[in-house]
């Protein structure tokens, strides 16, 4: 996404710039807090002083990607622990039963929710913003 807008502010770390919105701007919650005002970190390739206008690039996130293996993966695991629980449980002499099989799922869907903090760490929403001048 393609923006312009105007610097507000230029702090030791990073630009305040207000977007000029547009119609692309809704349901976009990149601004945080005050709409309509974006917060970056300061880029070090250029010299920013308030009022300038610059143009912001915003690379899109994989936000169906990331959904689709928050709800997908779960299932995976708990249909892959339940059968191997109940191949296990027939392995070692017992009869099939349904408590192998959700015995299975249950460890399944425990193993996910353990691994969920990792995924989130090496597979988050990490925006890409890059800010340029408008000469």
């Amino acid at each position: 996404m393609r923006e312009q807008g105007i610097i507000e502010a230029v702090l030791t770390e990073e630009l305040i710039i207000k977007i000029n919105k547009v119609n692309s701007c809704k349901g976009c919650s990149l601004c945080g807090k005050t709409p309509g005002q974006l917060s970056v970190p300061l880029p070090e390739k250029y010299i920013f002083k308030q009022g300038q206008k610059v143009e912001i690039f915003i690379k899109p996130v994989r936000t169906m990607g990331n959904a689709t293996t928050i709800f997908i993966l779960p299932l995976i695991l708990m249909a892959i622990f339940g059968f191997l629980f109940t191949v296990l449980w027939t392995t070692l002499g017992f009869s099939s039963s349904e408590a192998s099989t959700i015995t299975g799922c249950i460890i399944g869907l425990s193993l996910f929710i353990c691994i969920l903090p990792f995924l989130e760490r090496f597979f988050g929403k990490k925006e890409t913003v890059t800010v340029t001048p408008i000469i």
